[in-house]
């Protein structure tokens, strides 16, 4: 008799639980890969010399751990714990200390606790996560950045769902408004981009006009790419416009003369950048007016409301009316 294969076929799909039960793909490390030497002296001192303070249930101060004639007792104490003895009890005893959330309140949801260890306990914990971690590293996802040594949440590289998400940055900080990083990534293409030109740009025999012309074209579009998802900060604008104008002054062939930021857009008929990011609804530019114009009540009876050209293109998208 033949008996039926019990494994589910190929479409079936996994619910993510399952994947807590089934064998992993890769096999674990060898117990020969993690280290079991003994804990001297020296390495309590070091483990305490790294550990922050806070005294335990025992009331043992982590300064005390830090003498070697202590430590060697601490270590003697670890290493029967390490090789199959049962731990003190003051290590498996903690305080839960509620700290509040906000100040002054009494609710309990508002709480959040924290566990007080004995301070042995916590340097034999460092302990194991020490030996453990250089062995069970290579076996976490790519994607798990939490409470891994220096790696961080911060980037978005990799994220699994992002289907309601609207991101304009690929870090955490660019999201929030941080442009540093991208202003100063801008800058250098920017003046990589310049000198692929110079030759024409510093040409004597070409009126400021084009220079402006061929600047905007060729300069300032890589300089201000992307600057749309910039949050400009007092200090972030005063750098685009510094950056911006060196580029103008050394595309003008400016260089010792003292000429002011000002007279410079005069001459070549441009606006500051930062006017530009802001889009204010005070700056001189059309498009800008069509786009943002919004007029203001009050309106004529039985005078419809008037959209703007970014809510016409809302609605032709079938967003919410915005009007």
């Amino acid at each position: 008799t033949s008996c039926a294969s019990s494994s589910p076929p190929s479409s079936t799909r996994r619910h993510p639980a399952d994947s807590l039960t089934l064998p992993p793909e890769t096999p674990l490390p060898a117990e020969e890969s993690f280290s079991v030497a003994p804990v001297n002296a020296a390495d309590v001192v070091k483990l305490a010399q790294q550990s922050p303070g806070g005294v335990g249930p025992d009331e043992v101060p982590i300064e005390a751990l830090r003498i070697p004639c202590v430590a060697a007792e601490v270590a003697r104490v670890m290493n029967r714990v390490l090789f199959g003895e049962a731990a003190p009890n003051e290590w498996t005893t903690a305080h839960i200390v509620a700290v509040p959330k906000k100040p002054g309140t009494t609710r309990l949801e508002d709480h959040r606790g924290i566990c007080l260890q004995s301070c042995a306990a916590k340097l034999f914990n460092r302990m194991l996560l020490s030996r453990l971690q250089p062995v069970l590293d290579p076996y976490l996802r790519p994607e798990q950045n939490g409470f891994r040594p220096h790696r961080g949440t911060k980037r978005l590289s990799v994220l699994g769902y992002a289907d309601d998400l609207a991101l304009l940055s690929s870090t955490v900080e660019g999201a929030q408004g941080d442009a540093r990083e991208d202003l100063r990534r801008r800058r250098g293409l920017a003046w990589a981009a310049f000198r692929s030109v110079r030759a024409v740009l510093q040409s004597e025999a070409l009126p400021d006009r084009q220079r402006a012309a061929l600047f905007q074209a060729v300069i300032e579009t890589v300089l201000l790419y992307n600057a749309e998802t910039w949050t400009l900060t007092d200090s972030l604008e005063q750098q685009v416009d510094a950056a911006h104008a060196g580029l103008l002054r050394a595309a003008f062939n400016i260089g010792v003369e003292r000429v002011t930021n000002a007279a410079l857009y005069r001459r070549a008929g441009l606006p500051r950048p930062s006017h530009l990011i802001r889009a204010e609804s005070y700056c001189p530019q059309p498009v800008q007016e069509v786009l943002l114009l919004t007029l203001q009540a009050p309106y004529r009876r039985g005078q419809a409301r008037t959209r703007r050209y970014v809510d016409c293109l809302l609605a032709d998208a079938g967003a919410p009316d915005t009007a």
